[in-house]
């Protein structure tokens, strides 16, 4: 495998949140294998995945892509209000809500 390649299986595991082995790496030769391998992955992470681990790792994309927050200071504890000044807590709230893509949201209290 080229750099290029494993470049490639690195944006697709950080995309879907889905460790690739080397092994199913080498076996994608077309984009239909690679998604072939990422659908069994989540499929498997939807059977026997905790909802309120994915739900953190969605809501850790969303405040990377959204507010610029480096991955790993993302944290179980992180006070979200502490991240943006000068924005308003609701409009923090709807870009999340937009970057989620989540099918319901909770109002903000």
């Amino acid at each position: 495998m080229g750099l290029d390649s494993v470049e490639l299986v690195m944006a697709v595991e950080e995309t879907f949140d889905v460790s690739i082995s080397d092994a199913e790496a080498v076996r994608c030769e077309t984009p239909a294998d690679v998604i072939a391998v990422v659908l069994g992955k989540l499929r498997a992470i939807g059977e026997v995945g905790c909802v309120s681990q994915r739900g953190f790792y969605v809501l850790r994309r969303a405040l990377t892509e959204t507010l610029g927050i480096e991955r790993r200071s993302v944290t179980l504890d992180l006070e979200i209000r502490s991240l943006r000044c000068g924005t308003s807590d609701r409009a923090v709230w709807e870009e999340l809500k937009v970057a989620t893509k989540a099918r319901s949201w909770p109002s903000l209290v």
